[in-house]
């Protein structure tokens, strides 16, 4: 059987390797967006096309990690709480299913702008206008998705709380990070006015869910963890 250090160390790897995935598509991807151009945003998309769909690539990859993380950390807490556990790994796939569709949405305009047939029943200024419309759209689902980003947090944080083989004040951490993330996500929608002065601060709670990653990486687990609490 794989020790507990082992499954800790294996799941700290791959949660390296989603963040690395989601970061080039939060950092590179809106600047693809010029603001209120629908033809300066088509232009920029269609002369960085390669970037763009390896955006798109990095975007999948990041859902399917995510999915594959939240199966390895169900395993390694399943015998913590077994409820908790399925509640995380359900709110990771509800955010990895919103995932997929923001791939699908961030790759729509490479089908407006592309040569295909059906394109020629619109001029090219309808063709920019959709294609940016639906980027729109994308910034809506991708602020929805932030908030499952927090979410999945609570139930990881009182799993690590309760493990007593990860530190429990990371376990705080990751309630800190939840926090920063459904505040993003509530503002967002709620109060449009105050979204930049609340993910000021909501980007610092966020950094909560950092040492989680590192100490699933370099430390594991306590093998011992689950009998010191018996």
């Amino acid at each position: 059987m794989t020790s507990r250090k082992t499954q800790a160390h294996r799941a700290g790897i791959v949660y390296v390797v989603l963040s690395a995935l989601g970061f080039p598509v939060l950092i590179y991807a809106p600047s693809f967006i010029v603001a209120g151009d629908a033809a300066a945003t088509a232009h920029k998309i269609a002369s960085g096309v390669q970037l763009y769909r390896l955006i798109l690539l990095s975007d999948l990859a990041a859902a399917i990690f995510f999915l594959v993380l939240g199966w390895m950390l169900y395993h390694l807490f399943e015998a913590v709480d077994r409820k908790l556990a399925l509640l995380m790994i359900l709110l990771v796939l509800a955010s990895a299913c919103v995932s997929v569709i923001d791939v699908a949405l961030l790759g729509s305009p490479l089908v407006f702008l592309s040569d295909a047939t059906f394109a020629s029943a619109f001029a090219q200024p309808q063709l920019d206008a959709l294609a940016l419309a639906f980027l729109k759209v994308r910034g809506l689902e991708l602020q929805a998705n932030v908030a499952f980003w927090g979410l999945w947090l609570i139930p990881f944080g009182m799993l690590v709380i309760k493990s007593n083989f990860i530190p429990k004040l990371i376990g705080i951490l990751l309630f800190v990070a939840s926090m920063g993330y459904v505040a993003m996500s509530v503002a967002f929608f709620v109060f449009p006015a105050r979204r930049h002065d609340v993910a000021q601060v909501g980007m610092l709670l966020t950094l909560g869910e950092l040492p989680v990653i590192l100490w699933l990486l370099i430390m594991g687990a306590r093998e011992n963890g689950l009998e010191k609490r018996a």
